[in-house]
């Protein structure tokens, strides 16, 4: 098994032989196959799912918490990572060149307070304000990024061996750092519209989980955006069980009249995290987090012991857009052209027999919901091979047995709309071709 995996013959996502039918075929006990099978997946070449029993493992790394933001060589074109229109970034010259002309610009080098400065908590607030969140400004600190505020909110809400509540489908980044911080994950299940309260409700009674981490606006993978009444019944689960939710309004900036916050719901018991990346740059790693009263503490000590203090620079960059209006006027822009390449995604795959799509004007992806019998990791190892790469349902999965029939597509990553056209009709074309299921190897 393990050469027929590394010569090729054997490919990710291809499904393996029952076991009692390879027994028979070989000429060997059920026990041999049995032990044979538990091996492999000890070594990682193979995962078990419910639906198909059990495939070959994604290429080693493939499908890893991070593998979205790995580098890709020159040519391939990425539908992996979550990236956010580069094309439309500002131009930050003109900026740059007004804050080094100030006479306190020296004072951005110095060691800055670990909740970041209050002109940058400032900023903060003001613009978590435009999207409709009222915020004090001394409830807040900066983070360096989102990924640095999930960070942040975990390592201040858990100790090691907790378990994390997340969508049965969620952000790649928070497995990681549940991993890093040795917690358990357990997924709640969703829905069309979101994660639903009578899952939560159980996965709260069910377990001594205390914590929530959630995506309610324009849902990563799915695109999903959760309603107010939804929110209310959340809201309401987490603080009957005195839990803590971690909210990542990572692309709310981007949807045109978002829903009520559970921030705004539940403010003593949750921590909203929010960044600039998707708005503005993605190398712009300046965040934001609520510091709920009861945690404030533990959330400076994880920002002082992870970065000691924020990098000022970034933010006060980020402040100087917001002031001359640079930070709205990207955000539009960004957000018509994130409705063109929606609308390039759903007119290349709409003749696709049995595909099922969803997107959201404002996301920069779309999810894709694969024919009975098609695997999503087979079709990543497939187009890879024709230099694409795209995210099989496993890499979000927090199942690790669950079914291998979605795969999340990045239309904001490809540098212009030609690509991102060539890179929708290669998986277009493999979907297209029938998928040979093999039943013996």
């Amino acid at each position: 098994m393990a050469d027929d995996i590394a010569a090729g013959r054997l490919r990710p996502g291809d499904p393996l032989p029952p076991q009692r039918e390879l027994a028979d075929t070989l000429r060997v006990s059920l026990g041999t196959v049995t032990r044979a099978y538990a091996e492999a997946r000890r070594r990682g070449l193979v995962i078990g799912q419910r639906r198909r029993g059990t495939i070959v493992a994604p290429e080693r790394g493939a499908d890893s918490p991070l593998a979205s933001i790995v580098s890709e060589p020159s040519g391939a074109i990425d539908l992996a990572a979550n990236w956010p229109i580069y094309a439309a970034d500002p131009d930050p010259t003109a900026a740059l060149r007004e804050i080094a002309s100030r006479p306190d610009v020296r004072s951005l080098l110095r060691y800055p307070p670990p909740e970041g400065g209050a002109r940058h908590r400032a900023a903060g607030a003001a613009w978590l304000r435009s999207q409709g969140v009222k915020i004090d400004p001394e409830a807040l600190l900066v983070s360096g990024g989102a990924q640095h505020g999930i960070f942040l909110s975990l390592a201040a809400s858990t100790i090691p061996g907790d378990t994390l509540l997340v969508e049965s489908l969620t952000y790649p980044g928070v497995l990681a750092a549940a991993r890093t911080l040795g917690l358990k994950v357990r997924g709640v299940a969703i829905d069309e519209q979101g994660l639903v309260p009578e899952a939560l409700e159980a996965a709260f009674a069910g377990s001594d989980a205390k914590v929530l981490y959630c995506v309610p606006t324009v849902h990563n993978p799915t695109t999903a955006i959760l309603s107010e009444a939804r929110k209310r019944q959340i809201a309401d689960i987490v603080e009957q069980h005195r839990g803590w939710i971690i909210e990542d309004e990572i692309h709310r900036s981007l949807v045109e009249a978002p829903t009520p916050t559970l921030y705004e719901l539940a403010p003593e018991r949750t921590m909203l995290v929010t960044a600039a990346s998707k708005a503005l740059a993605g190398s712009l790693r300046v965040g934001f987090v609520t510091a709920p009263s009861a945690l404030g503490q533990a959330l400076l000590s994880a920002v002082q012991s992870s970065v000691f203090a924020v990098c000022p620079l970034g933010a006060e960059l980020f402040a100087t857009w917001l002031e001359n209006g640079t930070v709205t006027k990207t955000v539009i822009k960004k957000r018509r052209s994130a409705e063109r390449r929606q609308r390039l995604a759903f007119d290349a795959l709409a003749e696709v027999d049995g595909v099922r799509l969803r997107g959201d004007p404002a996301a920069y992806f779309v999810w894709l919901t694969l024919p009975t019998g098609r695997s999503a990791t087979r079709l990543a190892a497939d187009a890879r091979d024709r230099g694409v790469r795209v995210l099989p349902r496993s890499a979000f999965s927090a199942e690790p047995d669950g079914p291998d029939d979605g795969v999340r597509l990045c239309i904001g990553s490809p540098e212009d709309e030609k690509a991102l056209t060539k890179g929708l009709n290669t998986v277009v074309d493999l979907l297209r071709r029938p998928q040979t299921e093999l039943a013996i190897f």
